[in-house]
């Protein structure tokens, strides 16, 4: 892979490398995002979120994604749930806008909202079968979970739930 581009913007640094077949988003020496032009399944990470996705007890047709990136689990969910409704909120308009350049974001057919993920999902008042938090800060070292206020979330959480509906997190740091 080769080295495309360099995106600075208001919340990271973001390297964009690529091939014709395939193309990473690194920020802070990790891989933040990636495409393949023919495969769905990463092998890394985001197929464990599609997996924490698909745990729902019954078909799941409404999922709500705190934290977008380059899409890239929303891609593996398209393919094995074709006509899940899905919604996802950015805070990183720059990071969407790549995405959709470099990755086909625009393809997964997402509903994007730019906004901060819990000060929307504070707002919300739309039911979802999974509500997935995958949100991720940018320090000058590596990426980590911001430290979200509990008392102030999760009634949100609950409130954006529809019935039998669950809630799953990216816990992965370091």
């Amino acid at each position: 892979m080769q080295r495309i581009a360099v995106h600075l913007t208001p919340y990271q640094t973001i390297g964009v490398w690529g091939t014709p077949e395939e193309v990473e988003f690194r920020v802070t020496g990790a891989v933040h995002a990636w495409w393949h032009a023919r495969r769905f399944l990463t092998g890394l990470a985001w197929d464990n979120i599609a997996a924490g996705i698909l745990s729902h007890p019954g078909e799941p047709k409404r999922l709500l994604m705190l934290g977008l990136g380059g899409g890239t689990s929303l891609r593996t969910l398209r393919h094995l749930c074709p006509d899940m409704e899905m919604t996802a909120v950015e805070l990183d308009t720059e990071m969407t806008e790549l995405a959709r350049r470099h990755m086909r974001l625009d393809d997964i057919g997402v509903e994007v909202i730019a906004d901060d993920a819990y000060a929307w999902l504070r707002r919300n008042r739309r039911k979802f079968d999974v509500i997935f938090d995958d949100v991720y800060g940018v320090t000058a070292e590596d990426v980590e979970r911001p430290l979200a206020k509990l008392d102030e979330v999760l009634p949100a959480i609950r409130r954006g739930l529809a019935k039998d509906g669950i809630f799953a997190a990216n816990l992965v740091t370091g």
